[in-house]
């Protein structure tokens, strides 16, 4: 089964981890997430799954607002489907 996707293009965690002055590695272990993933994710080489996200939330102790950001081309047709 795949993961579902989110409309996420990109993440604000690693300037969060880096003011808390917490690792990757770290960041992995509490997801319960491989490292290799989660450096993926992070650095935009794979897709934000749901998944990661409501992990990521409930580690860093933020939400979705404060950890990601919006991929413009999807918000625009999600915007565009729920004005239909």
């Amino acid at each position: 089964m795949r993961p579902a996707l989110t409309p996420y293009s990109g993440t604000r965690i690693l300037p969060i981890l880096h003011e808390r002055e917490r690792s990757q590695a770290w960041f992995a272990r509490k997801l319960g997430m491989h490292p290799s993933h989660v450096h993926r994710v992070l650095n935009g080489h794979l897709p934000i799954s749901t998944l990661f996200v409501e992990r990521a939330c409930a580690v860093l102790d933020l939400p979705e607002e404060a950890l990601f950001f919006l991929d413009p081309s999807m918000h625009a047709c999600m915007t565009t489907s729920e004005v239909a």
